[in-house]
């Protein structure tokens, strides 16, 4: 019985050390978009082994106050979004997007990804000099340029 204690207590160390060490890693490859009025994290990963002028863009937005959507049943505190980029025309669309509530529980997932889809459906919105993804994205230009000199 002395055994299985020390086992069931070795393993249960070893699970929170191990959901620790997977949290730290998580929060490392998101970067804060510096931004005066709102909370925005993108996922560096994606952008550092982007090769071409298409990619995708995830991003995390916190609402402080929760903000309120039409067809959303409750107040969303939280919302991922993956973007899909063409920087060829300067557009840009929204693939998926999901949102969670004050408890970090799902709400609702909306998913818009449809390969068959023409150019201007895939691409909705222009990139605007005003807008979260235009300073991610100069973000990324600017590494991409430094890493090519």
């Amino acid at each position: 019985m002395k055994n299985f204690n020390k086992a069931a207590i070795f393993f249960c160390a070893l699970f929170i050390l191990q959901t620790n060490i997977f949290s730290q890693n998580i929060d490392k490859d998101w970067k804060k978009v510096q931004s005066t009025d709102r909370k925005i994290w993108y996922y560096a990963p994606s952008l550092e082994n982007v090769k071409d002028k298409k990619f995708t863009l995830r991003i995390i937005e916190l609402y402080t106050p929760p903000i309120t959507i039409t067809y959303v049943t409750q107040p969303i505190s939280k919302s991922i979004t993956e973007y899909r980029v063409n920087l060829n025309i300067a557009r840009y669309g929204i693939v998926e997007i999901s949102y969670y509530n004050s408890h970090d529980k799902l709400i609702t997932h909306y998913n818009y990804d449809n390969p068959k889809e023409q150019t201007d459906y895939k691409y909705t919105y222009p990139i605007t000099d005003d807008n979260t993804i235009v300073s991610i994205i100069k973000k990324y230009i600017i590494n991409n340029e430094l890493k090519a000199k």
